[in-house]
């Protein structure tokens, strides 16, 4: 679910922390490292910019 929201909302990582029930911004960030071997910040960054992954795709 953190990963969903980080990807659709705006919201600060700290905040979806809290509202997905992790009691802290590092208590996700250690279990999201865990999971997708990437931060919460990179995961978003990542799948927030599929303009520019199909424009490197193609070029290739």
């Amino acid at each position: 679910m953190a990963a969903t929201l980080l990807e659709s909302s705006s919201k600060q990582v700290s905040q979806i922390a809290l509202e997905v029930g992790y009691p802290s911004i590092s208590s996700l960030n250690r279990n999201f490292m865990f999971a997708f071997r990437m931060s919460p910040r990179d995961w978003r960054k990542l799948k927030r910019t599929p303009a520019i992954k199909k424009k490197i795709s193609r070029n290739r």
